[in-house]
């Protein structure tokens, strides 16, 4: 990452510019949104940098920024468990059905989306730390309705 908020475009950026507006999204790089998905899978992304470069006045952005991420996140969890289900239910080879029709270099790889489900999770874990005093997010209160 670079040195200080200011020289990256996407952290320059008002926190509602790097949210999509809608959750019913199919793939966790939608549900961040480009510049965000494109922060957060760059080399040299930290999430305490990226935090320390948020307006903590902005609470609405933030509490927004948190849906996206865990959306996003949530989103990953489901496709690398159905991933793993398919090899599995292959003993170890690749489902094809899944994988006919679908460009090698448009999927995203096991490994990637381990790395970015860390990247949320740690995002996540410092957002609230920082901001203890922010509402719930929606998936936390689906999972305290539910």
């Amino acid at each position: 990452m670079m040195h200080r908020c200011g020289k990256i475009d996407a952290f320059a950026l008002p926190i509602w510019c790097l949210i999509p507006s809608t959750f019913c999204i199919q793939n966790g790089r939608s549900s961040l949104g480009e510049p965000l998905y494109r922060v957060m899978s760059s080399e040299k992304f930290s999430a305490s940098e990226f935090i320390s470069c948020l307006d903590p006045t902005q609470e609405h952005g933030i509490v927004d920024l948190m849906n996206s991420v865990e959306a996003a996140l949530h989103i990953w969890m489901r496709k690398l468990r159905t991933k793993q289900e398919h090899i599995e239910s292959n003993h170890g080879q690749p489902n094809m059905k899944v994988l006919r029709g679908l460009p090698k270099d448009g999927m995203v790889g096991i490994e990637k989306r381990q790395m970015l489900m860390e990247r949320a999770e740690s995002l996540l874990l410092l957002l609230r730390l920082k901001f203890p005093g922010l509402p719930q997010s929606i998936l936390d209160v689906s999972k305290t309705a539910g």
